[in-house]
């Protein structure tokens, strides 16, 4: 099949394929959903979607939908659920899978006794009409917009308008929570202009409606809901704005009980595999009579805005006095494909890590992965002495804590977070030769208890 579409590419060319594509996805999850009975018109739809936080808000909404008593699957990047209990990693490496699983997982939902589906949408998936063979959407959720995918899309207006196709395909009597921060009011607007006045719209404002606190003493974040002040099991202030998210979303469906949030809140697992995931904590190390603590992090933040966050929380960390030294293992896509962000990522790092390690993750054979890391590189001063760069990965997991060790024999105790990105809870990396088994939470915990 994947021969059959290359050689369909190359005889449409790169445009003409960009125009039949859609009609080809959307015609195909028509069938898809014929084939399997329309399993969506048993289910009641909750759609996301967003720049950044789409997988966490998702995961997080299926988990407490579950946790009220609503039995309901879900389909993230990261993680499916077909049963209401049960997690696995979604094989596929693509948020808005293919037609044909996508009708297979929801039949799976409704035989399990699912009531509720919760989707994590794409706009590349939306712009390929993958939605199509879905029945109407109940719920719809737009969390924030950001200048991401614009090479894919042609530009910022149609990237928001892929965005809109998840609103033009909700029921007229649905419900829609639209973010209320001040910065995404122009596209919130734009969304709005299109929906039925029947549609019932809720806004979730930082400040106004939620706000993070700080534990005295753990990394643990405790949330400000409303009147309500909640324990979490997240490390991050962006982790607690999904879960605030989250929360809003299933309270328009079952009002959870203020007596009861915290409980609820307490149950969830406090990560999504692949996101903000510590693979070590505060491991004691020892080299050469000096002692030091090593914490390694995972964390998908492919895009520019989705780091530039992460580096905040991570600076905010060191400033807090959790770590004395942060390194970074970088990464990203094949060059050629969103190279305008390349550069960007690793200037966000640059200005923030103490080391910077430079790497890759998936290429295939038309990929030169020394270009992928020399665009990383690209916007960070020549000579720079604290910044790296390995093609390999698992060469730059090895530099990174060989670097670790040369910081504890010059500062004894110092406490190491070493955090890589952009490949979360992938289970395996593309390389010319194929694919190869990678889990990177358990890499790391191979290469530090040696």
């Amino acid at each position: 099949m994947k021969k059959i579409l290359q050689l369909t590419k190359r005889i449409l060319g790169n445009k003409l394929t960009k125009q039949v594509r859609p009609i080809g996805h959307g015609v195909k999850s028509k069938l898809a959903a014929f084939r399997f009975g329309n399993p969506s018109k048993s289910l009641k739809i909750i759609a996301i979607t967003g720049t950044k936080g789409k997988t966490t808000t998702t995961v997080f909404t299926g988990r407490l939908m579950n946790l009220v008593g609503i039995k309901t699957g879900f389909i993230s990047t990261a993680v499916l659920c077909v049963d209401g209990v049960k997690e696995i990693i979604n094989p596929y490496k693509m948020t808005s899978i293919d037609g044909f699983y996508l009708q297979k997982y929801l039949r799976e939902m409704v035989h399990n006794g699912c009531e509720y589906v919760v989707l994590e949408m794409s706009s590349q998936g939306l712009e390929q009409n993958r939605h199509w063979g879905l029945n109407p959407f109940d719920t719809g959720v737009f969390l924030n917009l950001y200048p991401e995918h614009l090479e894919a899309h042609g530009g910022m207006d149609n990237y928001l308008a892929c965005k809109t196709k998840l609103f033009e395909h909700l029921k007229p009597s649905g419900k829609v929570v639209l973010v209320g921060d001040p910065d995404q009011q122009e596209f919130v607007k734009k969304i709005v202009q299109i929906l039925p006045a029947t549609v019932k719209k809720t806004y979730l404002a930082q400040e106004r409606d939620y706000r993070f606190l700080n534990h005295s003493s753990l990394l643990k974040k405790i949330l400000k809901f409303g009147n309500l002040t909640i324990p979490t099991n997240q490390i991050a202030d962006f982790e607690l704005k999904n879960l605030a998210f989250a929360i809003e979303i299933t309270n328009s469906i079952k009002p959870i009980l203020n007596a009861d949030l915290a409980g609820v809140v307490s149950q969830m697992r406090s990560t999504v595999p692949g996101r903000m995931e510590l693979a070590v904590d505060n491991l004691e190390k020892n080299i050469s009579e000096h002692t030091y603590h090593l914490s390694i992090l995972v964390d998908y933040a492919h895009e520019p805005e989705s780091l530039r966050q992460l580096m905040k929380t991570l600076d905010g960390w060191r400033k807090d006095g959790q770590f004395t030294h942060l390194m970074h293992v970088i990464s990203s896509d094949g060059a050629g494909r969103d190279d305008w962000k390349k550069p960007v990522m690793g200037e966000i790092s640059f200005k923030v890590v103490d080391k910077l390690i430079i790497t890759t993750d998936n290429f295939d054979a038309g990929d030169n992965p020394a270009d992928i890391v020399r665009l990383l590189g690209e916007n960070i001063p020549d000579g720079s002495p604290n910044v790296f760069s390995d093609l390999r990965r698992r060469d730059a997991f090895t530099r990174a804590l060989g670097l670790a060790q040369q910081i504890a024999v010059g500062c004894d105790g110092a406490k190491i977070l070493i955090v890589s990105t952009n490949v979360g809870s992938e289970e395996g990396l593309t390389q010319p030769e194929g694919l190869i088994e990678w889990d990177e939470v358990e890499i790391w915990k191979e290469m530090t208890t040696r």
